[in-house]
Protein backbone atom coordinates (compact mmCIF):
# COMPACT_ATOMS: atom_id res chain seq x y z
CA UNK A 1 0.00 0.00 0.00
CA UNK A 2 0.87 3.66 0.22
CA UNK A 3 2.54 3.25 3.63
CA UNK A 4 4.92 0.63 2.26
CA UNK A 5 5.84 2.86 -0.68
CA UNK A 6 6.54 5.78 1.64
CA UNK A 7 8.49 3.66 4.12
CA UNK A 8 10.64 2.25 1.33
CA UNK A 9 11.75 5.77 0.38
CA UNK A 10 12.70 6.90 3.90
CA UNK A 11 16.32 6.82 4.96
CA UNK A 12 17.71 8.32 8.11
CA UNK A 13 20.58 8.76 10.48
CA UNK A 14 20.94 9.82 14.08
CA UNK A 15 23.69 12.24 15.05
CA UNK A 16 24.53 13.28 18.57
CA UNK A 17 25.18 16.85 19.62
CA UNK A 18 28.95 16.40 19.36
CA UNK A 19 28.79 15.42 15.71
CA UNK A 20 26.38 18.23 14.93
CA UNK A 21 28.67 20.78 16.59
CA UNK A 22 31.62 19.83 14.41
CA UNK A 23 30.61 19.36 10.79
CA UNK A 24 26.85 19.06 10.67
CA UNK A 25 25.07 16.26 8.85
CA UNK A 26 27.12 14.33 6.27
CA UNK A 27 24.43 14.88 3.60
CA UNK A 28 21.46 17.19 3.09
CA UNK A 29 18.16 16.01 4.52
CA UNK A 30 14.53 17.06 4.08
CA UNK A 31 13.48 16.56 7.71
CA UNK A 32 15.47 17.23 10.87
CA UNK A 33 14.30 16.53 14.41
CA UNK A 34 16.18 18.38 17.15
CA UNK A 35 15.14 17.34 20.64
CA UNK A 36 15.90 19.87 23.37
CA UNK A 37 18.59 22.04 21.84
CA UNK A 38 19.79 24.64 24.33
CA UNK A 39 19.88 28.10 22.72
CA UNK A 40 19.98 29.70 26.18
CA UNK A 41 22.82 27.55 27.57
CA UNK A 42 24.75 29.26 30.35
CA UNK A 43 28.17 30.65 29.54
CA UNK A 44 29.42 32.02 26.24
CA UNK A 45 31.27 28.84 25.24
CA UNK A 46 28.26 26.56 25.82
CA UNK A 47 25.88 28.99 24.13
CA UNK A 48 28.20 29.32 21.13
CA UNK A 49 28.42 25.53 20.80
CA UNK A 50 24.63 25.15 20.89
CA UNK A 51 24.14 27.95 18.35
CA UNK A 52 26.60 26.11 16.06
CA UNK A 53 24.57 22.91 16.48
CA UNK A 54 21.33 24.72 15.65
CA UNK A 55 22.97 26.37 12.60
CA UNK A 56 24.17 22.94 11.44
CA UNK A 57 20.67 21.49 11.78
CA UNK A 58 19.28 24.32 9.62
CA UNK A 59 22.12 24.17 7.07
CA UNK A 60 21.85 20.38 6.87
CA UNK A 61 18.19 20.80 5.91
CA UNK A 62 18.58 23.07 2.86
CA UNK A 63 15.02 22.59 1.63
CA UNK A 64 12.77 21.00 4.17
CA UNK A 65 11.44 21.08 7.71
CA UNK A 66 13.34 21.36 10.98
CA UNK A 67 11.33 20.39 14.05
CA UNK A 68 12.79 21.70 17.31
CA UNK A 69 11.29 20.44 20.57
CA UNK A 70 12.10 22.07 23.89
CA UNK A 71 10.68 22.60 27.34
CA UNK A 72 11.00 26.24 28.33
CA UNK A 73 9.04 29.03 26.59
CA UNK A 74 12.20 31.18 26.52
CA UNK A 75 14.05 28.43 24.65
CA UNK A 76 11.24 28.24 22.10
CA UNK A 77 11.38 32.02 21.61
CA UNK A 78 15.19 31.96 21.24
CA UNK A 79 14.97 29.11 18.71
CA UNK A 80 12.35 31.02 16.75
CA UNK A 81 14.67 34.06 16.55
CA UNK A 82 17.70 31.96 15.57
CA UNK A 83 15.77 30.14 12.84
CA UNK A 84 14.35 33.37 11.44
CA UNK A 85 17.82 34.96 11.50
CA UNK A 86 18.96 31.96 9.46
CA UNK A 87 16.28 32.77 6.85
CA UNK A 88 13.84 30.01 7.73
CA UNK A 89 10.08 30.53 7.69
CA UNK A 90 8.79 29.65 11.14
CA UNK A 91 5.38 28.79 12.42
CA UNK A 92 4.64 30.37 15.82
CA UNK A 93 5.84 28.02 18.58
CA UNK A 94 3.09 25.86 19.94
CA UNK A 95 2.67 23.92 23.13
CA UNK A 96 2.32 20.16 23.10
CA UNK A 97 -1.38 19.54 23.80
CA UNK A 98 -0.51 16.31 25.62
CA UNK A 99 1.97 17.91 28.04
CA UNK A 100 0.29 17.76 31.46
CA UNK A 101 -3.23 18.50 30.27
CA UNK A 102 -5.36 20.17 32.94
CA UNK A 103 -7.92 17.81 34.43
CA UNK A 104 -6.11 14.70 33.22
CA UNK A 105 -3.65 14.35 36.09
CA UNK A 106 -4.04 15.27 39.73
CA UNK A 107 -1.69 17.95 41.11
CA UNK A 108 0.46 15.31 42.84
CA UNK A 109 0.60 13.23 39.63
CA UNK A 110 1.61 16.35 37.68
CA UNK A 111 4.39 17.04 40.20
CA UNK A 112 5.60 13.44 39.87
CA UNK A 113 5.48 13.67 36.08
CA UNK A 114 7.55 16.88 36.10
CA UNK A 115 10.16 15.25 38.38
CA UNK A 116 10.29 12.23 36.07
CA UNK A 117 10.95 14.52 33.10
CA UNK A 118 14.25 15.60 34.69
CA UNK A 119 14.01 19.14 33.37
CA UNK A 120 11.34 18.38 30.83
CA UNK A 121 11.34 17.85 27.12
CA UNK A 122 8.96 18.24 24.24
CA UNK A 123 6.69 20.85 25.77
CA UNK A 124 7.11 23.44 22.99
CA UNK A 125 7.67 22.85 19.28
CA UNK A 126 9.17 25.25 16.74
CA UNK A 127 8.69 24.41 13.06
CA UNK A 128 11.26 25.98 10.72
CA UNK A 129 10.81 25.59 6.94
CA UNK A 130 14.06 26.12 5.01
CA UNK A 131 15.07 27.01 1.47
CA UNK A 132 12.52 27.16 -1.32
CA UNK A 133 10.09 25.21 0.84
CA UNK A 134 10.27 28.00 3.42
CA UNK A 135 9.66 30.56 0.69
CA UNK A 136 6.63 28.61 -0.51
CA UNK A 137 5.24 28.51 3.05
CA UNK A 138 5.93 32.23 3.47
CA UNK A 139 3.97 32.93 0.27
CA UNK A 140 1.10 30.75 1.49
CA UNK A 141 1.81 27.85 -0.85
CA UNK A 142 1.58 24.18 -0.14
CA UNK A 143 4.49 21.84 0.24
CA UNK A 144 5.83 19.34 -2.21
CA UNK A 145 8.88 18.15 -4.09
CA UNK A 146 8.43 20.67 -6.86
CA UNK A 147 9.83 23.41 -4.57
CA UNK A 148 13.16 21.69 -3.89
CA UNK A 149 15.35 21.29 -6.93
CA UNK A 150 18.11 19.29 -5.26
CA UNK A 151 17.71 15.61 -4.58
CA UNK A 152 17.66 15.09 -0.84
CA UNK A 153 18.67 11.52 -0.12
CA UNK A 154 15.88 10.14 -2.29
CA UNK A 155 13.78 12.87 -0.68
CA UNK A 156 10.64 14.76 -1.33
Amino acid sequence: GVGAAVAASVDGAIAGAGAAAEDGPPWPVALSLAVHPRPLALGPEARSAWHRIIDNVLEGTPCGLCVFATYFPGEAAALLALCRDHGAFCEPPFENPFFLRPGVLSASAQDAALRALDGGHLRFVVLAWTGALGLARRLGGGIGGRFCPQRLGGGL
